[in-house]
């Protein structure tokens, strides 16, 4: 799909999709480490939230 929207010129579609991809990548490896990731919130956010409890311990 994005490769089609690549040649069709419509980069802001390529975008929309690409983010999509990431966020559901990043939203099931969040799950592997047995992280509920929220429904609103930013998952960069959740991320750094994590990191620094990891850190702490």
């Amino acid at each position: 799909m994005i490769k089609f929207l690549m040649k069709e010129g419509a980069y802001s579609d390529v975008i929309r999709e690409a983010q999509e991809a990431v966020e559901l990548a990043l939203k099931g490896m969040l799950r592997k480490l047995g992280i509920e990731p929220p429904k609103q919130e930013s998952h960069i956010n959740l991320i750094h939230q994590e990191d620094n409890q990891c850190r702490k311990t």
